[in-house]
């Protein structure tokens, strides 16, 4: 399938998506330090402040974000070469980044503006722990993603079932059978290249 966008728009492209990502992760690591705390310090004053800059948070950071990390890749499978559905990292990390993004980001919001308003009664919610555990469960699958992007680009990102696109490899990404016995070290020409190497 022929490029959509020029090459210009998908470097813009893919910078929106990777400072995007990397905000996202971002603010999941700072909303869980705060979350940490509003849960766990004693002072109610202090808890009471921790959730108002959650609220914040989410509003101005954690929802855009993961609303654009979400839509840039979307827009990256529709207009690149990667498709939504032809390679099995790109559907898994437009899954996860859709069920993050409706479950984990938009729904807990709510948890934290239910925490916020208790606090400021005094009252200490289970909803405190949950933001917690969600947190974490978010990071987790955040790292998770980058390490299927990192390993999905180095092993190759050939589609299962489809010809590669560089001659001579495999759909998994590495030499083919075919390469590997010409050029391989049992085939004839390694061995006569490295014979003549060593006699040079």
């Amino acid at each position: 399938m022929a490029r959509r966008i020029s090459r210009r728009q998908k470097h813009l492209l893919d910078f929106a998506h990777y400072v995007t990502s990397v905000a996202w992760l971002g603010a999941v690591l700072c909303i869980l330090t705060i979350a940490s705390t509003a849960r766990f310090v004693d002072d109610p004053t202090l808890r009471h402040a921790a959730y108002v800059i959650l609220d914040d948070l989410d509003i101005t950071v954690m929802i855009p974000m993961a609303v654009g990390a979400t839509l840039t890749g979307i827009l990256l499978a529709v207009l690149t070469k990667w498709g939504l559905a032809r390679f099995w990292w790109v559907l898994v990390k437009l899954i996860v980044s859709v069920v993050l993004t409706g479950g984990g980001t938009l729904a807990l919001h709510e948890q934290v503006q239910k925490a916020a308003a208790a606090s400021a009664a005094g009252v200490v919610l289970a909803e405190g722990s949950w933001i917690v555990v969600a947190n974490v469960v978010k990071l987790v699958v955040l790292a998770a993603l980058v390490l299927i992007s990192l390993y999905s680009e180095a092993v190759g990102s050939h589609a299962v079932g489809r010809a590669c696109p560089r001659p001579g490899y495999s759909a998994c990404g590495g030499p083919s059978v075919r390469l590997l016995r010409i050029y391989g070290p049992t085939s004839r020409l390694y061995r006569q290249g490295a014979r003549g190497s060593i006699l040079a």
